[in-house]
């Protein structure tokens, strides 16, 4: 059943897609063939009209022709290759904030002289009284 649908389906697309196409074609060609006025000719004619939006429709065809193939492929490996300068350009990036984290943390370790024992001597930590586990007097 669920293979039936789907079948009904993809015909159903396919017909809708073949009808779309054809009315790209009809308005293709109607404004190839609409005459656009000269503006030399009848400047007082020419009305002011708010542009119109263009429709753009994307469609995939069915059967791609070998130069449309080629064209894809020129486009995948451009892509491909924008796609790999971005990763290094982006890896440039990290080990440059890396070096200058590195850096800044060196530079304020360095200035940073407060509290710090002269070579000799070994900072120890205090130590922390123990409890004995038993509750005080009178408690």
């Amino acid at each position: 059943m669920a293979a039936k649908r789907k079948a009904s389906t993809k015909t159903d697309i396919d017909a809708q897609i073949a009808k779309l196409e054809a009315k790209i074609d009809k308005l293709s060609a109607s404004l190839e063939s609409k005459p656009t006025p000269k503006p030399a000719e009848k400047p007082a004619e020419i009305k002011q009209e708010a542009p119109k939006p263009e429709i753009t429709i994307q469609t995939t065809p069915q059967q791609s022709t070998p130069s449309t193939e080629k064209s894809k492929k020129q486009q995948l490996e451009e892509y491909e290759n924008d796609y790999l300068q971005r990763l290094e350009q982006e890896r440039i990036e990290q080990a440059k904030a890396q070096q200058e984290m590195i850096q800044a943390e060196a530079k304020a370790k360095s200035q940073s002289n407060r509290g710090s024992l002269p070579k000799g001597f070994k900072q120890t930590e205090p130590e922390v009284q123990k409890s004995r586990g038993t509750l005080p007097k009178g408690f």
